[in-house]
């Protein structure tokens, strides 16, 4: 399955994840000097859905999501911002 572009970002949960992750100075703040491992702990933490959370719809609906994102590009602009 191809990816499509969505607003310059490689898909729409990466343009969704990183316009929610820089929306505000705190979270900004707290995530900028981040690597890709750092940041999506942080994402899962966030979001409160751990392995053990009994939702599993909900849980097999975020992984989804977290699978689709390109966390690299995200902290590339980080980085450059």
């Amino acid at each position: 399955m191809s990816e499509k572009k969505y607003n310059g970002w490689t898909n729409y949960e990466t343009w969704l994840l990183n316009l929610h992750l820089t929306n505000d100075q705190e979270t900004y703040s707290l995530i900028k000097d981040m690597n890709r491992d750092e940041l999506y702990t942080f994402v899962r933490k966030r979001l409160h859905l751990l392995e053990c959370d009994e939702d599993l719809l909900m849980q097999d609906i975020f992984l989804s999501f977290m699978s689709s994102v390109n966390f690299y590009e995200i902290i590339d602009g980080l980085k450059e911002g």
